[in-house]
């Protein structure tokens, strides 16, 4: 069965992101699924006790040093070297890249003190003791020695890896956990429209009206408009929706938003949480659903047992079954009904854009920048949700359920005879 490497990248933040986001793609193309501080949760969990935590469940160790020396921990020693020491001290092959000139770094790249420059310099001597150790100039070029460092690293330090577990493999008291903090989380949380989980709409007791759907001629593939949402930066608008049609079953369609519609939390805060109990969910069902769609429009639209599968990485809990009108596919579902990862891209509308959905200008879909969409699958761990990248894979360890940037294109069955 095919193995996959969970890779932890170790820097300083805001002067690298461009190498991180880097070479977390190179890992992701490399089949390996990269881990870092973007997963970090808001919780009352210590930062290093959380990274501890990351790090135990990690195969091999990137540090990718720079100018900086990053911020300290309580006892004057910086996070990122405490990851590395903590790594070393767990016996997880250590792969180090040091920036080969310090002096061509951008001012603001570069520590502005002699204390932590002081910091910085003994760092780098010792890391630079590891044999494992690269210099770079650039993103490509870290790139580059990233994958040729890990290939010798997986060769001569093979890990334990992950290996997608049995379909029929159960996990009964995980399940049992999971039911019982989410009856505890339907006693508090509410959504944005006050409306408790049980409370989804599932029928609208209707009439349709003479504005019927074309029931031939629809293909897997093809396109057609049904339902309308804002979509301009102003969001004064109330435009036709396009739908892909990805599957078709006697008198009924699946479809999903050819373009990413809005942007959402998974949950509105961030805890453990699973797609019955998410906050997303009840808004699709309720607040969205009464915005995009007349009355018979809803009458239109199926309700639909909604399976509750699971990360086919990970163990994590994916919940309970649920009946909506309005879903998010899982991880098994985006594989299926797109070919390829070029195919799975999604571009946001303006509307989506102006709600805070982030899009990346190297990842293109005829011309135009795409963007991180969820799915309802889990992530990693409990308190993170499976997504498909700006680059249409989709990586199984997922993101922060509160991460505030993350597109959503919705999902559903519509009914041609209603």
């Amino acid at each position: 069965m095919e193995k996959k490497y969970k890779v932890f990248i170790s820097s300083t933040y805001k002067d690298l992101v461009e190498e991180r986001a880097a070479v977390s793609q190179t890992l992701l193309d490399y089949g390996c699924i990269p881990a870092g501080m973007e997963q970090f949760p808001s919780s009352n969990m210590r930062q290093m006790e959380y990274i501890e935590k990351m790090l135990n469940y990690c195969d091999y160790y990137i540090l990718i040093l720079a100018g900086r020396y990053g911020s300290l921990d309580s006892d004057g020693i910086g996070f990122t070297e405490k990851e590395y020491d903590y790594a070393i001290s767990q016996n997880i092959p250590v792969m180090s890249f040091v920036i080969q000139d310090e002096s061509k770094l951008q001012k603001e790249k570069c520590e502005d003190t002699v204390d932590k420059c002081d910091l910085l310099k003994k760092f780098k001597d010792k890391v630079c003791k590891n044999k494992l150790v690269k210099f770079y100039t650039n993103p490509d070029n870290l790139c580059t020695n990233v994958v040729l460092s890990l290939k010798k690293c997986i060769d001569d330090f093979p890990a334990r890896g992950w290996i997608r577990g049995p379909e029929n493999d159960s996990d009964a008291t995980a399940a049992e956990q999971g039911k019982e903090h989410i009856d505890k989380i339907y006693k508090v949380q509410k959504d944005e429209s006050k409306v408790e989980p049980n409370e989804i709409k599932t029928n609208v007791d209707v009439t349709p009206n003479d504005n019927e759907l074309p029931k031939s001629n629809l293909k897997i593939g093809g396109t057609i408009q049904f339902g309308k949402y804002p979509q301009s930066k102003e969001g004064q608008d109330s435009t036709p929706i396009d739908w892909r049609i990805l599957a078709k079953e006697d008198n009924k369609i699946l479809v999903i938003s050819e373009n990413a519609l809005d942007c959402k939390q998974y949950n509105s805060s961030q805890e453990e949480v699973t797609w019955d109990s998410c906050s997303l969910r009840r808004w699709l069902n309720n607040a969205f659903l009464d915005k995009a769609f007349s009355l018979e429009e809803q009458a239109k639209i199926q309700v639909t047992k909604v399976s509750a599968d699971k990360n086919p990485n990970f163990r994590t809990n994916p919940g309970n079954s649920t009946k909506d009108k309005v879903f998010l596919l899982s991880i098994t579902e985006a594989e299926k009904y797109f070919e390829y990862d070029g195919d799975r891209k999604c571009v946001p509308t303006e509307y989506a854009i102006s709600q805070g959905a982030c899009t990346s200008s190297k990842c293109t879909k005829g011309g135009k920048a795409t963007c991180c969409w969820w799915l309802r699958s889990p992530g990693d761990y409990q308190d993170i949700a499976a997504t498909v990248s700006v680059g249409g894979s989709v990586p199984c360890y997922g993101g922060n359920v509160d991460f505030g940037k993350c597109a959503v294109r919705h999902a559903l069955w519509i009914n041609l005879e209603s």
